[in-house]
């Protein structure tokens, strides 16, 4: 399981600098934290057996967050703070750095039968 969660760290973290240099304003470092926070509570509850609506709560608790961390900040071009590249990459940035591994650690615990011979 800390394989899995150190995985996890690592993608975030390198999910994050891709952003840094994308996005335009940039991301809060409160959000950037916030993402690994959620990322890894996703892992933790696919571990600890939650089966449904892991991915949309966590989508839902970044995005409140972007809309209350960011949204009432003005940059200093006049712009608008949020775009919707903000949006899509951080419901993009869940999917891919905790639901697809949340669905991995769900898949190995599927109890498989070695194939046996044929008689």
């Amino acid at each position: 399981m800390f394989l899995v969660l150190a995985i996890v760290v690592l993608g975030v973290c390198e999910y994050e600098k891709l952003l840094l240099n994308i996005l335009r304003p940039p991301l809060a470092p409160s959000l950037r934290f916030m993402h690994l926070v959620v990322s890894i509570g996703t892992i933790l509850a696919a571990q600890l057996g939650v089966l449904t609506g892991i991915f949309e709560c966590a989508a839902v608790t970044l995005l409140v967050m972007l809309l209350a961390l960011q949204g009432n900040a003005k940059p200093q071009d006049g712009g608008s703070p949020i775009t919707f590249s903000h949006i899509s990459s951080q419901v993009f940035g869940v999917f891919y750095t905790a639901y697809l591994p949340a669905f991995w650690v769900r898949l190995r615990a599927i109890p498989v039968p070695l194939p046996s011979e044929p008689s």
